[in-house]
């Protein structure tokens, strides 16, 4: 995006590009940033080595990789076809919030998405055991992701019947 050089442009121009508030409001990554270079080395890279090049970054930029961006992130990778290592980010994302339904059931999401069908239905499972003890997401949000993840569960359960 190329909004993402926005900072740096309003930097040279006029000065305090990396505390503008218009651009901050915008929410876009500048193109330097950990979670952007981790996509970047998406592209190319064995998932392997993304999952490394992400825990590295993570470690120096812990403030740079909540919970929803890492989530954000494993879906990034996932949409351009990197399921083996969309899937190792968001289990980096179960381990370090593992009170939160979000994470398993976006792992839950991942495994379906890569045909692994046993894994997907044991996070959507576990996605559904968590709503009930996930304190920090809205009631709405779980309430969509239960439904979701029902729904899934149907379908998987299906497909698994239909493979015998």
């Amino acid at each position: 995006n190329g909004l993402s050089i926005g900072h740096d442009i309003v930097q040279q121009a006029i000065g305090g590009g990396n505390t503008d508030p218009a651009l901050a409001n915008l929410g876009y990554d500048r193109y330097d940033s950990p979670a952007t270079l981790v996509m970047q080395s998406a592209k190319d890279k064995k998932a392997e080595e993304v999952v490394a090049l992400f825990q590295k970054l993570r470690k120096e930029h812990p403030d740079d990789f909540s919970e929803s961006d890492i989530n954000g992130l494993g879906y990034s990778i996932m949409n351009t076809g990197r399921i083996p290592a969309a899937i190792e980010i968001l289990k980096v994302n179960v381990d370090a919030h593992p009170e939160s339904a979000n994470v398993y059931d976006s792992l839950a999401e991942a495994f379906m998405n890569n045909g692994d069908i046993d894994l997907a239905i044991k996070y959507y499972k576990k996605a559904l055991e968590m709503i009930p003890k996930d304190t920090k997401a809205d009631r709405a949000f779980l309430e969509n992701i239960k439904k979701g993840a029902i729904e899934k569960l149907k379908e998987l359960e299906k497909k698994k019947k239909d493979k015998k």
